[in-house]
């Protein structure tokens, strides 16, 4: 290694390693710590496995399609292993509480992007507040999350491969339109409260966005937002909404959530039959002209567009995002095969 590289593998460590010291000398650090691992395990939903018919179930005749995503339409028979997951989308106060136990608090985003630096608050008005869905800074750190409850617990925590994701959105792989509680009903909570003025950092132009009410008291049974959004958006807090049969919240709106699979829209195609992992390596990308192209991870949940386009895609909606996007949720699942 030259003095160079020595030099900068210094000044990666000491901007890495040291901001977390005072954090693990303080015993209020680790007493936080224990509590949300403790209420993390609480929060896990046995998942029973089984065989379910993975994608659109419907044949366009006798039986009418819920998506009209014809990549979700080449279904097949699928057998998955029993696992535990989240009945929460991770919040920001967990996610913090993480960044500070591997030193990775003061994590910083991109120099010029106009994104505070990550962290959770007690202010219900705040997108940081600690009870909303996390956004983690890229695909990686979503999984690195995961892979620290790992470490932490001695327990096999992931993300949720998209076939895990769907059939626990599908409360154990029915054929349902949402994952709320009758699996048919979609009454979106009408959560806009007006506008609000934004720059836009590209062309420098002040624009009218539409805006949200932290303090309006959730109704209906999921919040869908629209493209018009941006990371200021205000989710709604984690457990707003009944759950859906299994009793997972939130995988029918709110955050949209990263799986652990390489995103190809023509997967459903030719997938393993027996507890699929995704294609082995990434097979779509999205040019981000000065990044260049890079890979992208499979997203569910995915809603796009007005809340009418949200009535008709419904929870089989799924695309793919470049794993360094910053404005999406996840949970983590526990691969044990046993309540």
């Amino acid at each position: 290694m030259n003095n160079t590289n020595r030099s900068v593998c210094l000044a990666i460590f000491i901007v890495v390693i040291l901001p977390a010291c005072d954090f693990f000398n303080d015993p209020r650090h680790d007493l936080e710590v224990k509590k949300m691992l403790e209420q993390v395990n609480e929060n896990m939903v046995f998942v029973k496995g089984g065989t379910f018919m993975m994608g659109d179930t419907g044949d366009g005749k006798e039986i009418e399609f819920f998506s009209n995503y014809d990549e979700v339409k080449g279904i097949k028979e699928i057998t998955l292993d029993s696992y535990f997951i989240n009945k929460y989308e991770t919040t920001w106060g967990e996610y913090v509480l993480y960044l500070k136990d591997t030193g990775k608090y003061n994590f910083q985003l991109d120099p010029k992007s106009e994104i505070q630096a990550i962290h959770a608050v007690d202010k219900v008005d705040s997108p940081y507040y600690f009870k909303r869905p996390a956004l983690a800074p890229s695909w990686a750190e979503a999984s690195n999350y995961c892979t620290w409850l790992s470490k932490t617990t001695n327990k096999p925590y992931g993300l949720p491969t998209e076939a895990q994701w769907e059939y626990a959105a599908r409360s154990g792989g029915k054929r349902v339109h949402f994952a709320t509680e009758d699996g048919f009903t979609l009454d979106i909570d009408d959560y806009m409260a007006g506008e609000y003025k934004h720059r836009d950092p590209v062309t420098g132009k002040t624009v009218i966005l539409e805006a949200t009410d932290p303090f309006a008291k959730p109704k209906g049974n999921a919040f869908v937002y629209s493209d018009s959004y941006d990371f200021e958006t205000l989710y709604r807090v984690v457990g707003s909404y009944a759950p859906n049969a299994l009793g997972i919240h939130d995988m029918t709106g709110n955050a949209k959530e990263w799986t652990a699979d390489w995103y190809d829209e023509k997967y459903y195609q030719y997938l393993p039959r027996i507890n699929p992992t995704g294609p082995i390596n990434p097979v779509s990308y999205i040019d981000l002209t000065a990044g260049g192209l890079t890979p992208e991870k499979t997203v569910r949940d995915w809603i796009q567009g007005s809340n009418f386009w949200a009535l008709n895609v419904s929870l089989y909606v799924r695309g793919g995002q470049p794993v360094n996007l910053f404005d999406v949720g996840f949970r983590c699942v526990l691969n044990i095969n046993r309540e």
